[in-house]
């Protein structure tokens, strides 16, 4: 930077209209002496002139470079004349060329690893050059991005302003969170604590709805990963995902050898060695190790893959393998109910709903007693299945649907019913899976309406709600089964 400022390389100017400027890139490599050690690191600024067009952006070319037919004919006259030759070092060469076109070049990118003392190195060297040259950095055009976890903070900031539910901040989270991701992670290798912080971002977000990485969390963010028919919510694990994206670019240094980058690999590491039993270089970068490591798990590409345009989905899925099944997971799966009500009755089957009892075990003084019968106390098991107003409710469905009902005592008689109703694909078993679903999140929502508003709602009124929703949500075949159905007085 020094001696571009020195010989007066470039200007600081405003960008005129109807001009496009190129771009430029920093090319780095390392000088080394004979055993191989590292004398200098050398840096060079670059404007990416290939995106100019010949007779528009410019006439001709040179190199202040000299070709090697004009050294042999110099050494030729020497050695005839019996001359004596002197080297001589000009140091910046390529800035001493002189350019007849006037070139506008975008401002340039610094590149530093994610670290506080390669950030300080940067920052001391700005400030150098603002001693010598006078000019100021404009901060107002100056920005920081942090292989993605900037991107993602300034989003979830955005959305934090927005009151949304569990199932709202989810589907944020899915779409637009593990897009970039895994298109990022299709890049370039992310590292474990970028990935830790990017995990501890969404996490809080979906249970807090905040911006700032807190611990607060009713599940695991590895179960949420998991499968639905796991008990997850079937969201990316975005490291097995960066993972699985370091075998496919170790897979494309094996098979795809006419890319440029993998013949500078394979000319510099590899070279006339087999992938799979060379000796890792010492001397290789750390990304480059982790590519040539990944080749223990190249196992998991088969043939069929190869020809799949999702081939990193299908060696994830692999990779993720066959995992228990819970027993509740027809509930889940196909349901027809919103997904805010989905959610809800997720945490209810794995017992995670902040009910009375739980928050007594907290240690938060509340009182225990079911707030919609006021006789026992308020757990998982009474809320959805001892309780008196929810039994009402529940029989008034069942009326509604002509399915005969006799009351069920214990959480786990309950549960039985509901699994075996829900199994297969049949118009019955989609409809009571999503009446119970909607039916979970009616008693839940009526529970906090009671606690934190002082307000009730008539049982019959609930269970009417809870008829109209489905009746909405239903699909084409369910909604003609249901218009059959007429709700009891």
């Amino acid at each position: 930077m020094e001696s571009m400022y020195s010989n007066q390389v470039w200007d600081l100017v405003e960008p005129s209209t109807g001009l496009k400027p190129i771009g430029c890139r920093w090319i780095y490599k390392n000088k080394r002496e004979v055993d191989g050690k590292v004398q200098t690191f050398k840096a060079r600024l670059v404007a990416k002139g290939f995106t100019q067009k010949e007779g528009i952006d410019y006439e001709e070319t040179f190199s202040p470079v000299a070709m090697l037919k004009s050294i042999r004919i110099l050494l030729s006259i020497v050695a005839h004349y019996n001359y004596e030759i002197w080297k001589m070092d000009v140091k910046t060469t390529f800035l001493n060329g002189s350019l007849d076109e006037c070139i506008y070049m975008n401002d340039l990118l610094m590149f530093a690893k994610g670290e506080i003392i390669s950030m300080q190195l940067l920052q001391e060297k700005f400030k150098i050059f603002r001693k010598a040259s006078g000019l100021i950095a404009n901060q107002s055009k100056s920005a920081i991005y942090y292989g993605g976890v900037a991107e993602i903070t300034t989003r979830i900031s955005s959305w934090t302003a927005k009151k949304l539910s569990y199932a709202g901040r989810v589907q944020l989270v899915k779409s637009v969170l593990f897009g970039i991701q895994s298109y990022c992670a299709q890049l370039f290798i992310i590292p474990a604590k970028v990935m830790k912080a990017i995990e501890g971002y969404c996490r809080s977000y979906i249970w807090s709805g905040t911006n700032e990485i807190t611990k607060k969390s009713l599940v695991a963010w590895s179960k949420i990963c998991l499968p639905k028919t796991a008990g997850g919510l079937n969201l990316t694990n975005l490291r097995l995902w960066n993972k699985v994206a370091i075998i496919r670019t170790c897979w494309d240094l094996k098979n795809k050898k006419e890319i440029l980058w993998i013949k500078w690999i394979h000319e510099y590491y590899i070279k006339s060695q087999t992938l799979e039993s060379m000796t890792i270089p010492l001397q290789a970068s750390w990304m480059v190790k982790k590519i040539l490591k990944a080749r223990e798990n190249l196992g998991y590409v088969q043939p069929e893959d190869m020809k799949n345009k999702s081939m990193i989905r299908n060696i994830y899925l692999k990779m993720v393998g066959e995992l228990p099944k819970v027993t509740w997971k027809n509930i889940m799966c196909n349901n027809e109910a919103r997904p805010k009500a989905r959610f809800i009755t997720w945490l209810q089957q794995q017992n995670r709903l902040l009910t009375a009892t739980r928050l007594e075990k907290w240690g938060i003084q509340v009182d225990s007693r079911c707030v919609m019968c006021k006789t026992v106390a308020e757990t998982r098991d009474h809320l959805f299945v001892k309780c008196p107003i929810r039994r009402y409710i529940w029989q008034k469905i069942m009326q509604w649907i002509q399915i005969t009902w006799r009351n069920l005592n214990t959480w786990n008689q309950m549960q039985h019913w509901i699994e075996q109703n829900t199994k297969g694909k049949s118009a019955k078993s989609r409809i009571v899976k999503m009446i119970y679903t909607e039916y979970v999140y009616a008693i839940w929502m009526e529970r906090n309406k009671r606690i934190f508003e002082q307000k009730e709602t008539i049982e019959d009124t609930v269970a009417r709600e809870i008829a109209y929703i489905c009746h909405v949500r239903a699909s084409s075949t369910n909604k003609r089964m249901l218009q059959h159905c007429k709700f009891p007085r």
